[in-house]
């Protein structure tokens, strides 16, 4: 059961049983209708079945709407965020995401209104002040975008110890907006959790073989931090399979260069040379992939391949 089911130790009516059984099992929609028959028949419920029937609420439409995310629909995510507000209208976080949604559908004024409402709630939430400023840069208004952005720097020293701003600054003194913004975008991103959020997804995108939209997520965390062996090899491989081999040739050899005992990104970075036609560098980085895995069954059949 839910840890604030399990806080309470009187019975609740059969259909919140039903209600949180479904909750609990990830079954979100289902639970969501379950707890509405709750919430429409409030006279039949005591106050604290009541309250715990918003709270699973409006916490299943959230867990609906960050698995939209996951899947880069962003009129569910928003419409999911939407309802979790309906019932929870004080969670800046909440806000927040439907923020970024709304961005994503380039409904800029309504995700500037919830970008707002987050900071009104939280007066320090650096992503939501970031991101103010990144929808403002994008509707074109780039001074100010850049000064909110400038303000969340100013409230997280930390953010002053990496050159994304700078980076930024340069690319929109260039008059090179596009990749000004994608710069900003990486500002509010420094924490581990952040890369990850960017490889699942991108992984993910690989998989429904969204190569160009999997080389962006790549890319974002990359920017984060750069140091991560397997993301670098797994963006070598999207771009391999658009057929933009030195781009992959790149990303692996930077995988290698970070782990050196890196097996695959040997393997693929062989395959990539036989597929530009260097048979002779295809054979030296298979060769030593076989050198430090001599079992390795991918590279014995790359060889082969050769």
């Amino acid at each position: 059961m839910s840890i604030l089911g399990r806080m309470f130790s009187f019975a609740h009516n059969e259909t919140y049983t039903r209600a949180i059984r479904c909750y609990d099992q990830g079954q979100y929609e289902e639970a969501i209708e379950e707890f509405a028959q709750i919430l429409e028949h409030e006279a039949a419920a005591d106050a604290v079945t009541l309250k715990l029937a918003r709270f699973y609420t409006a916490e299943a439409h959230t867990q609906l709407g960050s698995d939209a995310m996951k899947r880069r629909d962003w009129d569910q995510c928003a419409y999911a965020y939407g309802q979790a507000l309906t019932l929870q209208p004080q969670y800046a976080d909440l806000h927040f995401h439907r923020a970024n949604a709304l961005w994503k559908l380039k409904r800029f004024d309504e995700a500037l209104f919830h970008l707002l409402r987050a900071v009104d709630i939280n007066k320090k939430f650096v992503k939501a002040i970031i991101y103010h400023g990144i929808v403002l840069y994008e509707m074109g208004n780039r001074d100010e975008g850049l000064q909110r952005v400038q303000e969340a720097i100013d409230i997280k020293p930390e953010l002053k110890t990496n050159d994304r701003f700078v980076r930024a600054m340069e690319y929109h003194n260039k008059g090179d907006f596009l990749n000004a913004l994608g710069a900003l975008e990486t500002i509010a991103s420094t924490e581990a959790d952040d890369v990850l959020f960017h490889a699942n997804l991108a992984d993910d995108l690989y998989r429904r073989q969204s190569y160009d939209e999997a080389i962006e997520e790549y890319r974002k965390a990359i920017s984060i931090n750069p140091r991560y062996a397997d993301v670098r090899n797994h963006c070598g491989m999207a771009y391999q399979m658009l057929g933009q081999n030195e781009d992959a040739v790149a990303e692996f050899k930077a995988a290698i260069s970070i782990n050196s005992k890196y097996v695959e990104a040997y393997v693929n970075l062989g395959n990539t040379y036989r597929d530009m036609g260097d048979s002779a560098l295809a054979r030296e980085f298979l060769d030593k992939a076989l050198e430090i895995d001599p079992n390795n069954p991918f590279a014995r059949n790359s060889i082969a391949a050769a």
